[in-house]
């Protein structure tokens, strides 16, 4: 285990204006656009991240991506533009969003409450919302877009400006950003964020960031998941348990049994991260502790769990850990890196649809 502390130096640059922080790494850009009071959502998935300009690494080309690039996005095919792509396939998404999914320099979604987009330039921004306004949208005096609504339940899953379940869609250019909600008032709390109100800056946030950012190296991040402790606390779901049978049910409960107290201690805030490498893909997970004793513990947990019989046979990875010590806490940091297989990454789909599942995992506080 390697403890490293970020540079005081490289903190005070980054710290000492907004815009400079907003200029890093695409995730931090993401995440000062987010206000900081999305960390006391109640829900277990605080919000989600993709740069598509990422995909371009995992399909080797700028444009014209295969179907097996987009099936790359997992967690982040639950935000809500992502989802409409799965109503009508990716062509019908450009005509309805707008633009090419490749204009789009990132996306970050708090549930189905708002939808940060960031666009490749300032023309495809003012392109964006001349076709909204084409489309029926109607603006206000504040330069606010309004759905005109309504429109049928199919139409709707497949619009991604249309697609929040709460209601009729509100958008609003945003300096480089366009903000999307479900209403006016939604707009408003997600534009204009000041640096020290954003989640980036909130303690646990910042420091699992940190984390993210000492051990990316010249990796891209193509999806990310900020995430309260309750993502991964240990519960079982009794259906799952009987599912199969009641051999299978003594199976899974006797691996169940095996792992008890292998659980991590509990963490404050979690970024799970798909990372396009250079030659291969990766998962990185930044865990927040108070203490980089507590975070080495963490850190060495997960690696001993992967190969566990429990975690159903892990894929063969090459896993090394860090505590990264940073002024608002210290980020157990774990990178999984597998061999590439096509375009996934193996590593992130497997804790993730164990987490969907609610499978066991490297992840689990018990």
């Amino acid at each position: 285990m390697i403890r490293r502390t970020v540079l005081a130096a490289l903190g005070c640059l980054m710290a000492s204006t907004g815009l400079a922080r907003a200029e890093g790494s695409p995730l931090r850009q993401a995440l000062s656009g987010l206000p900081a009071i999305i960390t006391e959502n109640p829900e277990p998935v605080q919000a989600l991240f993709l740069d598509p300009s990422a995909l371009s690494r995992v399909a080797g080309q700028a444009e014209g991506w295969p179907p097996e690039a987009l099936r790359r996005i997992s967690a982040a095919a639950d935000m809500p533009p992502i989802r409409a792509m799965q109503g009508g396939g990716i062509q019908a998404w450009n005509d309805a969003a707008g633009l090419f999914l490749q204009q789009v320099r990132s996306l970050a979604s708090v549930g189905d409450i708002a939808v940060v987009w960031r666009l490749t330039d300032a023309g495809a921004q003012a392109r964006l919302l001349d076709h909204l306004r084409q489309r029926g949208f109607t603006q206000g005096p504040d330069g606010l877009l309004t759905d005109p609504g309504p429109i049928s339940l199919m139409e709707r899953m497949r619009d991604p400006w249309r697609v929040l379940r709460l209601g009729p869609s509100s958008v609003m250019a945003d300096g480089d950003a366009v903000v999307q909600s479900a209403s006016p008032e939604g707009v408003r709390r997600f534009a204009q964020v000041p640096a020290a109100g954003s989640a980036a800056a909130e303690p646990t946030v910042r420091a699992a960031l940190e984390g993210v950012e000492a051990r990316l190296g010249s990796g891209r991040i193509v999806q990310a998941v900020l995430f309260a402790p309750t993502l991964t606390l240990s519960q079982q779901d009794p259906a799952a348990v009987l599912r199969g049978g009641a051999d299978a049910a003594r199976d899974r409960l006797r691996r169940d049994a095996e792992t008890i107290g292998q659980g991590l201690p509990p963490y404050r805030r979690g970024l799970m991260v798909d990372v396009a490498g250079d030659q291969r893909p990766a998962l990185l997970v930044s865990l927040t502790y108070p203490d980089c004793g507590t975070a080495e513990t963490a850190a060495a947990k997960v690696r001993a769990f992967w190969d566990t019989p429990a975690f159903n046979g892990a894929v063969p990875a090459e896993i090394s850990t860090e505590a990264v010590n940073g002024e608002t806490g210290c980020a157990a940091t774990i990178l999984i890196e597998t061999a590439p297989r096509g375009l996934a990454n193996p590593a992130f789909e497997q804790v993730w649809n164990a987490i969907q599942q609610r499978q066991p995992t490297p992840l689990d506080i018990r």
